[in-house]
């Protein structure tokens, strides 16, 4: 296969920090408009990788957030921690786009 492939995947069990709903952004200082700001524009990688790194540092597996990409709508990103994914499937591009 070429990429982009679709890989899904079983992610163990863990603790990720809210960046999902409302209250979860607000808690983590941003706003409830993310990934867009209140001027409509992206969140800069920074702010979102400080949050990511910060979230690790407290020692949480990941980071579950509201997409960015076109037609996402949620995400996680996890932190492995030495704890293997399982790899459910796996699509080529025209299989799943």
């Amino acid at each position: 296969m070429t990429a982009p492939v679709l890989v899904d995947v079983a992610v163990p069990d863990g603790e990720a920090a809210d960046a999902f709903t409302d209250d979860g952004l607000i808690d983590l200082g941003l706003p409830i408009s993310f990934p867009m700001d209140a001027q409509g524009d992206l969140v800069p990688h920074q702010a979102c990788q400080s949050l990511g790194q910060a979230a690790f540092d407290d020692g949480l597996d990941g980071v579950d957030c509201r997409s960015a990409a076109r037609g996402g709508v949620r995400e996680l990103a996890w932190f492995p921690r030495g704890r293997i994914a399982q790899e459910v499937s796996r699509r080529a591009f025209d299989q799943w786009w």
